[in-house]
């Protein structure tokens, strides 16, 4: 666990992901013993992260499906959020540095929810 932790630290530490959302699929829920997403989120020390951008731990199962689309959906929902919040900053003339622009997620956001969360 402690290699994933370095691995997540590294990644999100990245000037170019500083603004995104993070989902921990914790997948094969459906196998005995599989650890929880309470103990994940202890190991992988997810407070931390959650202090300085949206994090959220999901329990999937792809075999059968379950988590899955709260995945999709939580993340879908994020990134409108953080887009929402970008839009009020260029509305205010304040933008942010990285220069991603709101207009960017709303395609992909349109069709997802369209067509997969509906």
């Amino acid at each position: 666990m402690e290699f994933v932790r370095y691995i997540m630290d590294t990644i999100l530490s990245e000037d170019e992901l500083k603004n995104c959302v993070f989902a921990v699929v914790a997948n094969k829920q459906d196998i005995d013993g599989a650890m929880s997403e309470t103990l994940l989120w202890k190991q992988l020390n997810l407070i931390a992260i959650s202090k300085t951008r949206p994090c959220a731990i999901f329990g999937t199962s792809a075999m059968n499906g379950t988590g899955l689309f709260e995945v999709l959906e939580w993340i879908l929902d994020s990134i409108s959020k953080l887009s929402l919040d970008e839009k009020r900053d260029d509305d205010k003339n304040i933008g942010h540095k990285d220069g991603v622009k709101s207009s960017i997620f709303k395609k992909p956001l349109r069709f997802l929810k369209d067509n997969l969360l509906n």
